[in-house]
């Protein structure tokens, strides 16, 4: 396989990667925001909050890992990043 094909292979399974980790939790509260009010007794504006922590603790979470990709091999990173997810 050439060099190229195999950064387009990487970029395609990061695409991938970041889709359906980060889709399976954005704009997902409107599904789920009836049930959570009804089971927890939670008022709307509280599950409604969800998406704001969500948002702020991705956006700690990309502070950390910026941090340790400029200490440490990306590639061990992204394996503790990929397990971490699974």
């Amino acid at each position: 396989m050439k060099k190229e094909s195999k950064q387009w292979l990487l970029v395609a399974t990061l695409f991938a990667a970041v889709f359906l980790v980060g889709g399976s939790g954005y704009n997902t509260v409107p599904v789920f925001l009836p049930v959570l009010v009804k089971q927890f007794g939670w008022s709307r504006a509280r599950v409604s909050m969800l998406p704001s922590v969500l948002a702020a603790s991705a956006g700690l979470g990309y502070v950390i890992v910026g941090w340790l990709l400029d200490r440490v091999a990306a590639r061990y990173v992204m394996v503790v990043g990929a397990l971490i997810a699974a």
